[in-house]
């Protein structure tokens, strides 16, 4: 950890302008330039370690911005309680980590209690701290960092870039590169702790990971221990473009360790609320996402050096809110979990007590999803509330509120306690005539997929929908895996205790259907559904006819689901 060192230079604002003195009265600065001021202590301090306190007042930045020093051997603080930095054109960023030598470590910096003001700050840059730094010529070094303490600071009127990374600010930007995934000891970026802080504007309010040329490599970078709580990060106003930008983002393509991410809020980002990349584990506990463009929350494995055996993602209590309508239907999504094309298989995500709404007026988008190869996937207590939903264009998907591909052999899927209220409106005059809508509520496919449904609760208030044969819902799909050369599904397992409290004026709807493509392995038990709020005499629970081994779903004929089974069209 380093130790405490004793040093201590307190900065001060008066009408003359800067002032920096040692403890025992040595005057270290005076002048017009508060980020020369800071520095001049800084400068004082690194040398044993110590700290700096800026004492309430505004602390005008002119041409400097202070940088803290390399390779430290005990804690230095920043402490400014009560204390503003104000950002200029010319001095644009808070503290820098800026780099001497190849394989700089910054490491023992501590900074805590002062506000800073972006408002004119400009460039590619970050604002609180890092090493983003003039549209990143940085990132091109071996820069690492270890044992950063960043508490109770906030950063406002950060600029934004809406349109791409040009001019793209992150408010907290630890970033690390290496020349090659094979060469010498790998760059490091540990035991970071934010917490407390808030920042307003920019693209990415925290962003701590690595690059590499070629990310599907096992880059030479490493992210570990790192913690974030209590933090906030909004772009201040709602977008309806797609751009770079994410409230949170951790790993990249660095190999990552050990990620908490706990109560905190993200709010109208271009692109993903909280993305964590590569880890092998994963703490996400209490957060609240607020209308992202894209995703609320995003898993995904960025290179082949993981070992997917030993991943876990623990993902409690979280949710994500969408109020706004994205920029095209299907984003919006909340949980996102991507193992798709070329990217790893994702390990074992557990899922406790998360909610997904939804109140805008476009087709929806997934509320929990999981894509590609995963090992296992564990939800229980999961809710789903779609509000306001308007259907008015016929190239427009429904996007399954709860879709599951699993194409890893021998993976599992076990959902406990999953509620969905679904409630939409066809718009007749804006579709086309004689278009057919077919949407799945819950679509599960997979290779290989042991399947467990217990306690699934679905209510679909649809209006304008199916009447007059117009379209068909469908609860529960089992079926076909599109992204799989032969799209054939092999499910096994049991669902049970699922009931379907309504269908809206859809006359023609389906409860449970067992698809085309869907090859039984050894058995699937259906138990205590209930489906007698599905109009009768309708298909409640539907075999195709081109399904294998029909005669290993076990479906009793004392008719634990009401209205019985029905094979066939």
């Amino acid at each position: 950890m380093g130790r405490l060192g004793k040093s201590k230079v307190t900065v001060s604002a008066s009408r003359s302008g800067y002032l920096s003195r040692t403890k025992g009265g040595r005057l270290l600065y005076r002048g017009p330039d508060a980020g020369a001021a800071v520095q001049a202590a800084l400068n004082f301090v690194s040398r044993s370690g110590g700290s700096v306190v800026l004492r309430p007042g505004r602390y005008e930045y002119d041409s400097v911005v202070p940088r803290l020093a390399p390779d430290a051997t005990a804690w230095v603080k920043v402490l400014g309680y009560g204390a503003t930095i104000v950002l200029s054109p010319e001095a644009p960023r808070a503290f820098d980590a800026w780099r001497v030598r190849d394989d700089d470590i910054f490491r023992l910096i501590w900074l805590e209690g002062f506000a800073v003001d972006a408002t004119a700050a400009r460039g590619t840059n970050h604002t609180i701290f890092g090493n983003h730094i003039d549209g990143n010529p940085q990132l091109r070094e071996l820069v690492g960092f270890d044992n950063i303490v960043i508490r109770r600071v906030s950063a406002s009127n950060a600029q934004t870039s809406f349109v791409s990374e040009r001019d793209a600010r992150y408010g907290i930007g630890l970033l690390a590169a290496h020349p090659s995934h094979l060469d010498g000891a790998p760059t490091r970026i540990s035991n970071v702790l934010i917490e407390d802080t808030a920042i307003g504007g920019g693209n990415c309010g925290v962003m701590i990971g690595g690059s590499f040329s070629n990310a599907f490599l096992r880059p030479n970078i490493e992210v570990e221990n790192i913690r974030i709580s209590r933090t906030r990060h909004t772009l201040g106003r709602f977008n309806r473009e797609f751009f770079a930008s994410s409230n949170f983002h951790i790993g990249d393509q660095a190999r990552t360790g050990f990620v908490r991410v706990t109560d905190s809020v993200g709010e109208l980002g271009g692109d993903n609320g909280l993305e964590v990349n590569n880890f092998e584990t994963a703490v996400v506990r209490g957060n609240t996402m607020v209308d992202q463009v894209n995703m609320g929350f995003y898993v995904t494995n960025n290179h082949r050096g993981i070992d997917s055996s030993r991943q876990v993602a623990y993902y409690a209590d979280n949710q994500v809110r969408f109020s706004e309508p994205p920029f095209e239907p299907g984003l919006g999504r909340g949980f996102f979990f991507s193992g798709a094309g070329e990217k790893p298989s994702i390990g074992t995500v557990v899922l406790r007590n998360n909610a997904y709404s939804f109140a805008a007026p476009t087709s929806g988008a997934h509320a929990l999803a999981v894509f590609g190869k995963a090992l296992a996937i564990d939800s229980d207590g999961f809710a789903a509330t779609y509000s306001g939903l308007l259907y008015d264009a016929p190239e427009r998907n429904w996007h399954d509120p709860l879709y599951f591909e699993l194409m890893s052999p021998d993976a599992s899927l076990r959902l406990r306690r999953t509620r969905l209220d679904y409630r939409a409106e066809v718009d007749r005059t804006a579709v086309a005539a004689g278009a057919f809508l077919q949407p799945y509520l819950v679509y599960v496919s997979g290779e290989d997929l042991e399947l467990s449904i217990d306690d699934l609760a679905v209510r679909a208030d649809v209006v304008n929908f199916g009447a007059g044969g117009g379209g068909r819902l469908e609860v529960l799909y089992l079926g076909e895996s599109p992204r799989m050369p032969s799209g054939v599904s092999t499910i096994r397992g049991r669902i049970e205790n699922m009931r379907v409290e309504s269908t809206g004026d859809d006359d023609d709807p389906i409860g449970i259907h067992l698809g085309d493509l869907l090859v039984v392995d050894r058995a699937l038990v259906l138990e205590n559904i209930d489906l007698t709020a599905l109009p009768a005499p309708i298909f409640r629970v539907l075999f195709s006819p081109a399904m294998v081994g029909a005669s290993r779903v076990a479906c009793p004929s004392d008719a634990p689901l009401s209205g019985g089974c029905v094979a066939g069209y």
